[in-house]
């Protein structure tokens, strides 16, 4: 588990100067474990020289920022050189280098890239870095980007859950291909567990939109091995309706033949989010929902209790 450190207060007056930030330190490490405030020792000098890099480097980021919206990039990608990893954590440096990577010819933009090199795995989890590593997979050719994939095998799963990491593996999957073949059969060796993640999911949603034809027939066994407790669980209930439009037929008419009869259904539309479920498959042509309808109409006095109910009911047209 991670330990999240404490925060130290804030200075009231900043003429005070190291003193003063030592005396903080000392009392904060008064209250925290001797590990704790080794890491935060380390956290503070850590963001404090980076700060100092950001600001003080080699052509200042108000002097690149001006190159660009003059219409230089190429100038501006010269003066990035040898800072594009320190930027790339900044708030606002990162968006500059965005913009440099995506205007500038692709000799640059690639050579600009090759500064991330070794740094993918940082930048991933990093709430400003993810948006430059994902840059690079959106913009720049399969080869050009692959060492983005090879410095994330061994890690796909962990990187799926992470709130920001997860985001570079839906870019890869969209823009790479087969060339992501490798880290999608990985990925997938925890299929089940991930489909229920609150950020892995939204990866398992690109692996059935982008993969290969093998790797949403594995998206597809895993949803199977429980389609019910899958349909009503808060990520996986989304999957199932994309399974139903990107899997193939034969795994489709699967889902269709497991979660279709009118019981199902029923069942279904009295949870919170089977009722999407619900709806997806009364919306189906391939499905005869005339019975399941009857059904629904029988049992729209309980449904009509809960507010999930009685919305899936207004949206297809079953109230009074």
């Amino acid at each position: 588990m991670v330990c999240q450190d404490q925060e130290l207060p804030t200075e009231r007056h900043a003429d005070s100067g190291s003193e003063a930030e030592a005396v903080h330190l000392r009392e904060a490490a008064h209250r925290l474990t001797s590990s704790a405030a080794r890491r935060l020792r380390r956290k503070r000098a850590a963001e404090r020289q980076k700060e100092v890099e950001v600001e003080d480097a080699p052509g200042n980021l108000e002097e690149i920022k001006w190159m660009l919206e003059a219409n230089r990039p190429e100038a501006a990608a010269r003066k990035l050189r040898g800072h594009v990893y320190t930027f790339a954590h900044d708030a606002v440096a990162c968006r500059v280098v965005q913009e440099a990577i995506e205007r500038t010819g692709s000799r640059t933009a690639v050579e600009l890239a090759q500064e991330l090199k070794g740094h993918i795995l940082d930048l991933a989890v990093c709430p400003h870095g993810n948006y430059v590593v994902q840059k690079v997979v959106s913009h720049l050719s399969v080869a050009a980007s692959h060492f983005v994939l090879e410095e994330l095998r061994g890690h796909a799963a962990r990187t799926a859950k992470h709130r920001f990491a997860c985001r570079i593996l839906c870019r890869l999957l969209e823009f790479c291909g087969s060339a992501s073949a490798e880290l999608v059969e990985e990925l997938l060796q925890d299929a089940e567990s991930l489909c229920c993640h609150s950020f892995a999911h939204h990866v398992i949603q690109s692996v059935l939109e982008h993969g290969e034809g093998r790797h949403k027939e594995r998206v597809a066994k895993a949803l199977l091995s429980d389609p019910f407790r899958f349909s009503t669980h808060k990520h996986s209930s989304y999957l199932i309706e994309k399974a139903l439009c990107y899997c193939s037929e034969d795994d489709q008419q699967k889902f269709l033949d497991v979660l279709g009869s009118p019981q199902m259904i029923l069942e279904l539309a009295n949870t919170q989010y089977g009722c999407y479920v619900a709806r997806a498959l009364l919306q189906d042509d391939r499905l005869n929902s005339e019975k399941a309808i009857r059904l629904l109409k029988r049992n729209r006095a309980e449904l009509e209790q809960t507010k999930h109910g009685y919305r899936f009911l207004s949206e297809m047209g079953l109230t009074e």
